[in-house]
């Protein structure tokens, strides 16, 4: 018994994107080290001019930029849709981070000593 293709589903359509930047560091480690030096820079202009890192560019833009960089950074900003401020702040952070060969260690992760942990579980004192 064969379906009508009108009844069938959709395809699902693939992505024009980067990969899941979880997996860069397997697929394409040069885009795994600007990556993780473009987030740092974002998070330390968005702390100093107390602007949300959504705000100055877009993650999935922040993503292609690191994966596939561009030769000329500003009009490719600009053609995405990049603000003048927004390239502005951006464009010298963002073009040192393209020249990373590296990643930047990963954070630790924060932990809590086993007295804090017990002082929290502990009941409150009956006074």
């Amino acid at each position: 018994m064969a379906i009508p293709e009108d009844d069938l589903p959709e395809l699902a359509k693939r992505s024009d994107g980067p990969p899941p930047p979880k997996v860069w560091s397997m697929r394409n480690p040069l885009a795994h080290a600007r990556l993780s030096h473009a987030r740092a820079a974002m998070k330390s202009i968005s702390d100093e001019w107390s602007v949300p890192i959504e705000n100055l560019l877009t993650p999935d833009t922040l993503r292609r930029l690191c994966w596939e960089p561009p030769g000329e950074l500003s009009s490719w900003l600009a053609g995405r849709g990049a603000r003048t401020w927004q390239i502005s702040l951006l464009e010298t952070a963002l073009a040192s981070a393209l020249l990373a060969t590296q990643p930047l260690p990963e954070p630790e992760p924060e932990t809590t000593s086993d007295s804090t942990e017990e002082a929290l579980l502990a009941e409150p004192s009956q006074s």
